[in-house]
């Protein structure tokens, strides 16, 4: 399945500055989670992710010229997506990811 509207999306990253110096590195965590198509992310972003797949690993540029406000200078993001399945419409309705149950949550606190 592709990323694209009403997808429920679980990605790690890796953000360096424009030295090549690592900003956010969650490659080795648990992936975040977003609802694609919302707008709860910025939409320059979205269309980076739009039409991967499970697997797939993309790089791009991000900045205030992209549509990046408040980004000064270059970043450099790569991406491994981890998961894309089908929003149910509970989720889709109420425009976030359904949580998990807390006791399926580890004991640092991630679900």
């Amino acid at each position: 399945m592709e990323i694209a509207s009403k997808t429920v999306v679980s990605l790690r990253y890796r953000l360096k500055n424009g030295k090549g110096e690592v900003v956010e590195d969650i490659t080795g965590r648990k992936p975040v989670t977003y609802l694609h198509g919302t707008g709860h992310i910025l939409p320059a972003l979205e269309g980076h992710l739009t039409g991967l797949k499970v697997g797939n690993v993309k790089r791009f540029c991000i900045s205030e010229e992209q549509g990046y406000f408040g980004v000064e200078g270059e970043f450099y993001c790569e991406v491994i997506i981890d998961e894309v399945r089908r929003a149910t419409d509970e989720e889709w309705n109420r425009g976030e990811v359904a949580q998990k149950n807390k006791k399926e949550c580890g004991s640092d606190g991630c679900c």
